[in-house]
């Protein structure tokens, strides 16, 4: 404890540095968006509602020196640091080996990679960090198989923050209790964990359709952006396994682009499922073809394409 402290010390100091070195605020397109929402008081669902009220709460609580987004610097870095300090705990918890702490330790001042991200304001930020610690509690559960009030308490606040902080991050919270329920079979810790998910879910709906649509009557997404993931696992197999298609798989296609067009979509940037299903370059405004409908289609496609080879379908 002693040596890790001595290190969070120099650790702290190097995230300061990162965090000051951003000032007054290096944000990205998506945290500009959010800002201007919370500013004009004209709420969507375009990015979660979750960050959004993270990012105005971050604004509030620094408000007596000034109302400003660099406080969600701030705030991420303070949570980042705790974050750290709880996975070099249960690393030695697992290992009971200080080697094992200090290669985590060292291993983070090399990359540098969490202390680049924490002087930009962008929801993968937090998510991220929650998401790294639901791995580590998890790693740590399945080793030692034991879950205190504490555990459950700090696994919870990481769910809920993968379910608030992207769309669709339930099921990143979901499905690795899941595994891990399924691999430890103890029905004391599964209790345990069926009350975790319970309670984001609780957190979950009343942020989002109690908060979110209720009280600040916030505006829904267009259609297609349901099908943002579907759209582009369809993509990627045209690019990559076009032989799965068959002719009616393909007229399901064209009814929203020309096979090539969604190639070549896919191709502008095969790590960026936007340039597919938004109003890229190449789909322009035939992205409002894919309403829900079409959308059923897709994942009707999606289905027919995870049944002929599971394999690809994952890789995709």
């Amino acid at each position: 404890y002693r040596w890790v402290t001595r290190f969070m010390i120099v650790y702290g100091a190097l995230a300061a540095i990162h965090v000051l070195a951003n000032f007054p605020f290096r944000s990205s397109s998506d945290a500009i968006r959010v800002y201007r929402q919370i500013q004009l008081g004209e709420w969507g669902d375009h990015h979660p509602i979750g960050y959004i009220l993270f990012f105005k709460l971050c604004m509030d609580l620094f408000s007596f020196v000034a109302w400003h987004p660099f406080s969600v610097n701030v705030v991420q870095t303070l949570l980042w640091l705790i974050i750290f300090v709880r996975i070099c705990w249960i690393i030695f918890v697992c290992t009971s080996d200080m080697r094992a702490v200090r290669l985590w330790c060292y291993g983070n001042i090399v990359i540098f990679i969490p202390l680049m991200y924490l002087g930009c304001a962008i929801k993968d930020t937090p998510y991220a960090f929650c998401l790294l610690g639901i791995c580590a509690e998890l790693y740590r559960l399945l080793l030692k198989r034991t879950m205190s009030r504490a555990d459950l308490v700090i696994l919870t606040l990481y769910f809920i923050g993968t379910a608030l902080f992207r769309h669709a991050g339930v099921a990143s919270s979901l499905i690795p209790v899941i595994c891990a329920a399924v691999y430890i079979r103890d029905k004391r810790i599964i209790k345990k964990l069926v009350i975790s998910v319970a309670v984001t879910a609780a957190v979950f709906f009343v942020t989002v359709y109690g908060i979110g649509f209720g009280i600040l009557k916030m505006y829904a997404n267009p259609p297609y952006m349901k099908y943002t993931v579907p759209l582009y696992i369809v993509a990627n197999l045209l690019n990559s396994r076009e032989e799965l298609f068959d002719e009616e798989d393909i007229e399901v296609c064209e009814e929203f682009l020309p096979v090539e067009d969604w190639k070549r979509a896919y191709e502008s940037n095969p790590y960026l499922a936007d340039t597919i299903a938004r109003g890229s370059d190449i789909v322009g405004d035939r992205i409002d073809l894919v309403d829900d409908d079409y959308g059923k289609e897709i994942l009707k496609l999606n289905l027919k394409l995870l049944l002929r080879s599971p394999i690809d379908y994952l890789k995709a």
